[in-house]
């Protein structure tokens, strides 16, 4: 789904979306029409959200990436 073609419904941030659960609801979300933030370690493949890849326990890292989405 093209973010051009359909009015998102939101912005979602979504952590473990490497793997997991974390994958799938960052996939279902998308699919329901949200922009999607997913937050991971390390990420394998095409994905259809736009992916963070830092450790969530590094918290100075994590704030920073985070800080620049907002921006």
């Amino acid at each position: 789904m093209e973010q051009g073609s359909t009015k998102l419904k939101g912005t979602a941030l979504v952590t473990g979306a490497s793997s997991g659960i974390g994958l799938c609801v960052a996939k279902a979300l998308r699919e329901k029409g949200f922009k999607v933030f997913g937050v991971g370690r390390e990420f394998k493949g095409d994905l259809p959200f736009e992916t963070v890849t830092c450790d969530l326990l590094d918290t100075p890292s994590f704030e920073e990436k985070i800080c620049k989405l907002i921006k």
